[in-house]
């Protein structure tokens, strides 16, 4: 596939997200303290592109998970 040089930030993102509380009320965002303490934990090393990618994929995940199903109604 065209992305699988990318597969190993998708592993991470839910490794992250395994992590990040969520409060009950949205899907959470990886936080950057988060996501610091992630890497610093596992051992890896982040490059700025790679943690921004981290991060905006949480935003992307949150919006997604949060639309509200369209109804024939509008």
């Amino acid at each position: 596939m065209i992305f699988d040089h990318l597969r190993y930030l998708i592993d991470w993102f839910w490794e992250v997200m395994g992590g990040v509380p969520g409060n009950g009320y949205s899907y959470p965002v990886i936080p950057w303290t988060e996501l610091e303490s992630w890497s610093r934990q596992t051992r890896r090393d982040l490059l700025p592109k790679e943690a921004r990618a981290l991060s905006k994929l949480g935003v992307i995940y949150s919006n997604i998970m949060s639309e509200k199903p369209k109804t024939d109604g509008g």
